[in-house]
């Protein structure tokens, strides 16, 4: 059978095709969304471990204070922020380290916090106690602030080797799982 002309495309169909489907193209449109996506990923990689550091101040009988003002500084960077009516402050996304909080309201001795520690992808949350008193007198707490996870529901608890020998002799260690 021969169809003749009719199953020819025309020159104008078949131009039309060619440049609508241009195979080059669309290998230059897959590696233009390769290079997005492989330059996204390379930018989340740059991205230092951060975490969240929040927390209440109080006042000596444990009632919120507002509008004071609290003073983040650590060794990349300073921020500062006032605590809301519930007394609540929050700086999010800050690069995991140690830091000091400093925090400051009229009729109340300012307080300075060092050696808070901001962990990776954690929530740190602390309690600020002020003291009424001159601006003048400083309240420096230098302690160890232990972070509370508030993201799990875990609780962990370290016990020293020392703990076998501190067990009267007559009462086992398996005494404890099985009774006296």
């Amino acid at each position: 059978m021969d169809f003749g002309s009719a199953a020819q495309p025309s020159a104008a169909v078949l131009s039309f095709w060619r440049k609508r489907y241009n195979p080059r193209m669309k290998v230059g449109q897959i590696i233009a969304v390769a290079a997005l996506i492989v330059a996204a990923a390379w930018a989340q990689s740059d991205t230092p471990h951060q975490g969240t550091l929040s927390g209440t101040i109080l006042d000596s009988s444990g009632a919120v204070i507002g509008g004071a003002n609290v003073t983040l500084q650590g060794a990349i960077q300073t921020k500062s922020t006032v605590t809301d009516g519930d007394g609540r402050f929050s700086f999010a996304e800050i690069p995991e380290g140690l830091y000091s909080v400093q925090v400051e309201k009229n009729l109340f001795k300012p307080a300075n916090i060092k050696g808070i520690a901001v962990k990776e992808s954690a929530a740190t949350d602390i309690r600020v106690g002020l003291i009424a008193g001159k601006k003048g007198e400083v309240v420096e707490i230098v302690d160890e602030v232990v972070a509370i996870d508030t993201t799990s529901t875990s609780v962990q608890k370290s016990i020293s080797g020392d703990l076998g020998n501190d067990i009267p002799l007559e009462r086992g260690v398996q005494s404890l799982y099985t009774g006296p």
